[in-house]
């Protein structure tokens, strides 16, 4: 999703900052908009997989991405001494090591996950309104934001087909109800913290909680007409 990005950014010029840009197309809201989804699609057996797909965006964006964004401020040495500091990558470690050694998770702590779960979403879109509220009728530009969002919505059709028929054609793990939650995966809105990133930029904040919020209803309207179109299709 960064070439497509790239491409953009030169014809874009000064308009957008092109690292941001990047993080743009290459961040998806796979947790907050993927979870739900899956599960009103599946229930709790369609949870597992966007889960996994959760799991692969949080160590590219928390870590790579992370770094490919705080070089320009920080320098490259700190950016990548906090890219490897991150939380999460010791978190899925730890976790990997407590599943293989057969722990199980207390039914006691299913609570406190849920509610710390929907904080952390809570404060993420509270970034997003924080910065949307100092936003006027000249920060929304139309014609910007709607180029971005179609070549980004392309560009992830495209791509994520393509790595599914790559997949189908010489692995083939994949169950047709996997393919069909990774295929969405194209639909989702662009993650939250891409407005954290622009404000460690301090480039384009209000520009990218615009385009935040504008790609989270655009995501809504495509997924609900994907469902609704091909609904007979989608395998249970």
């Amino acid at each position: 999703m960064s070439i497509p990005a790239h491409r953009l950014a030169k014809r874009l010029g000064d308009e957008f900052d092109p690292k941001l840009l990047s993080a743009s197309f290459s961040f998806f809201n796979v947790a907050f908009f993927g979870v739900p989804v899956s599960q009103a699609l599946f229930g709790e057996v369609g949870v597992s997989t966007v889960i996994c797909a959760y799991i692969g965006s949080a160590l590219y964006g928390d870590t790579i991405g992370y770094f490919l964004i705080a070089r320009t401020k920080e320098g490259t040495r700190k950016a990548a001494t906090k890219a490897l500091r991150v939380p999460v990558v010791y978190v899925i470690v730890g976790a990997i090591i407590a599943k293989s050694a057969g722990v199980t998770m207390p039914e006691a702590a299913s609570p406190i996950l849920s509610v710390a779960g929907t904080l952390v979403s809570v404060l993420g879109m509270a970034v997003i309104g924080l910065n949307l509220a100092e936003t006027g009728r000249d920060d929304w530009r139309p014609r910007l934001m709607t180029r971005i969002l179609g070549v980004r919505q392309v560009s992830g059709l495209v791509l994520i087909a393509t790595a599914l028929a790559l997949e189908a054609a010489f692995i083939g793990i994949l169950a047709p109800r996997d393919r069909v939650i990774v295929g969405l995966i194209a639909l989702f809105p662009i993650a939250s913290n891409v407005t954290l990133f622009a404000t460690l930029l301090d480039t384009n904040r209000k520009a990218a909680a615009v385009l935040v919020a504008l790609s989270s209803a655009v995501s809504l309207v495509l997924v609900l007409l994907v469902v609704g179109v091909f609904h007979s299709a989608i395998p249970t």
